[in-house]
């Protein structure tokens, strides 16, 4: 565990039991937070047995107070995450029909709410730029996911259209199904059921890593083992080669849409005007590092 000793972080496991005696009394009289959190981090399991006995001891309690502040509850953490009030989150709504602003369907996933108790459709994600902060729409689950996968980068999207046609196109089975998907269509099963299945692809994966040696064939990341997806079509089971996890789910997640991945790239583009020059997609460990620092901004 690193922590910072007013000049330079220094890790905690090696200091001596004085050293670490004064730190900690020094967190008690300063930061209590702090304090706490170094103390779950000595006393893992000790930790973990009270916050089972708290959540059983208060889950009446915890139910109870969500149901009679839900929509209180759903502010704050708009206003935390976003910067936006429920009025205005419901303004958006009301602008979109309550439908996707990428694929302009109805939110159809589900949830387990606390507010009810018991499984619910989810409502529409709020999308925003991740490093200028600004909202863009209201997104269903799978096509905000499916942009998160792909970091925001239009580059990305375009490579899947063309990854899909290029794959595809050539197959007279597909010519019918290629501008809507598998969604809603009877699918080939999953051949990695058995052994033998698992067997023949893990053959599959190291004949294409030797053909494929660029890596992904949409984003060009390096494929590692186990890090992999073999991709296939979902309507015919032809094999077609090695994605990153990240590609793949953004395929899967839209039902490989060609029509969706376009719609994206416009919804990306129209609000490309807001992002100052020269910024370009944000990776995930910097996403989270600003969406930490930007939520303790609005709460100062």
């Amino acid at each position: 565990m690193k922590i910072y000793n007013e000049k330079e972080f220094i890790d905690y496991d090696y200091l001596t039991e004085p050293e670490k005696k004064k730190y900690r009394k020094h967190l008690y009289d300063t930061d209590r937070g702090k304090f706490f959190r170094l103390w779950r981090y000595n006393h893992p399991e000790e930790s973990n047995e009270r916050h089972k006995r708290y959540e059983k001891r208060n889950k009446i309690k915890r139910h109870k107070y969500y149901v009679e502040n839900g929509v209180e509850v759903f502010n704050r953490r708009l206003k935390r995450y976003f910067g936006i009030t429920v009025d205005d989150y419901y303004d958006m709504v009301k602008k979109q029909g309550n439908r996707c602003a990428i694929c302009g369907k109805n939110e159809t996933s589900q949830a387990y709410n606390r507010f009810k108790n018991k499984k619910t459709i989810k409502r529409l994600s709020v999308d925003h730029d991740h490093d200028t902060g600004h909202i863009r729409g209201l997104l269903c689950s799978r096509c905000n996911s499916m942009l998160g996968n792909v970091y925001d980068d239009p580059k990305i999207l375009k490579k899947c259209v063309e990854y899909i046609i290029e794959e595809d196109y050539k197959d007279e089975r597909m010519e019918d199904v290629l501008y809507g998907g598998y969604y809603g269509k009877e699918i080939k099963p999953d051949f990695r059921i058995n052994h033998e299945s698992r067997v023949r692809r893990t053959k599959q994966f190291y004949t294409l890593l030797e053909e494929q040696l660029s890596g992904c064939s949409i984003c060009n990341k390096t494929i590692v083992p186990k890090k992999h997806a073999i991709d296939h079509n979902h309507l015919t089971g032809k094999v077609r080669k090695l994605l990153c996890f990240n590609c793949n789910s953004a395929l899967g997640f839209v039902y490989e849409d060609i029509r969706i991945f376009e719609a994206a790239i416009k919804y990306l583009e129209k609000h490309r005007k807001s992002r100052p020059e020269g910024v370009g997609p944000v990776p995930p460990s910097v996403r989270r590092k600003r969406s930490r620092k930007s939520s303790k901004n609005n709460l100062s």
